[in-house]
């Protein structure tokens, strides 16, 4: 009887670890651009200006 139960206790365990050792997914990275305080120089040409809001809405 006691065996029975150490057997059961045992192959619980080993089910549990088996199933707990899965691979799970690599992290996905993303780059985050930071623009500082998001200020344009004012002395900037406006078809600059313009290349630069565009370039930061993709």
């Amino acid at each position: 009887m006691a065996k029975s139960i150490i057997k059961k206790t045992g192959f619980v365990l080993l089910l549990f670890l088996i199933v707990s050792c899965a691979r799970e997914k690599p992290p996905r990275y993303v780059i985050v651009i930071h623009g500082g305080a998001g200020a344009i120089s004012a002395d900037l040409p406006d078809s600059v200006k313009q290349a630069y809001i565009s370039g930061l809405n993709e």
